[in-house]
């Protein structure tokens, strides 16, 4: 199965990066880019301002995603230490419930007081 992953992984490496040569090629013109705070005017080619724009929302997306899984680790840790804490108290009650049996076994097998009477 891992080959298959990595085989699978391979091939849509190979193919990004077959669109990417074609954009490349595809696109030589130069692209002014104007950045409002400053008033300096950016030039670049077409293709590389599409493929810095495409790893930005990659980079964004990835961002995005991660933000649930903190939260979602975050509860999991907190109720591992909550199962660790009802574990530890299962182990005391157990312990506590082992020593009331063998109490009362010991007090049911101990001759009474009124069996040496009679």
């Amino acid at each position: 199965m891992r080959i298959f992953g990595r085989l699978i992984s391979g091939l849509i490496t190979l193919g990004l990066m077959g669109l990417a040569v074609s954009l490349a090629v595809s696109n030589p013109q130069d692209v002014d880019l104007h950045l409002w705070p400053l008033q300096s005017v950016l030039i670049m080619p077409a293709w590389l301002v599409i493929i810095i724009s495409f790893g930005g929302g990659l980079i964004l997306g990835a961002l995005v995603m991660l933000v649930p899984l903190f939260g979602s680790r975050m509860q999991q840790r907190r109720l591992n230490k909550s199962i660790k804490t009802l574990e530890k108290q299962k182990t005391e009650i157990s312990n506590q419930l082992k020593q009331e049996v063998e109490h009362s076994k010991s007090l049911l097998a101990a001759p009474s007081s009124r069996d040496d009477d009679q």
